[in-house]
């Protein structure tokens, strides 16, 4: 999942990614969109993006309906890993 959003210097990823994936898991939960009790990992990624980068960010988030026809999860992470999936895709 890829998110854009845009947090005043006083406020806190952490405390905004809780409330992102408490809601979101409660709302997949509550509607039953999943046959399993849903949980998001603990863990997540995040990056900052400068004003001049924000078109080339929602480019990159709205073609990963593409993106993920043609990638698989185990070249995606290696490429994430190594550095070069930022480079290439945005």
């Amino acid at each position: 999942m890829h998110l854009l959003i845009q947090l005043h210097s006083t406020q806190n990823l952490a405390f905004a990614m809780h409330l992102i994936k408490g809601e979101s898991s409660a709302w997949i939960n509550q509607n039953k969109i999943l046959k399993e009790h849903f949980l998001w990992q603990e863990r997540y990624k995040a990056s900052s993006a400068g004003a001049n980068e924000i078109g080339k960010v929602k480019a990159f988030i709205n073609g990963q309906q593409q993106y993920h026809k043609t990638t698989s999860l185990t070249q995606e992470m290696s490429d994430l890993l190594s550095g070069e999936y930022l480079k290439f895709n945005l």
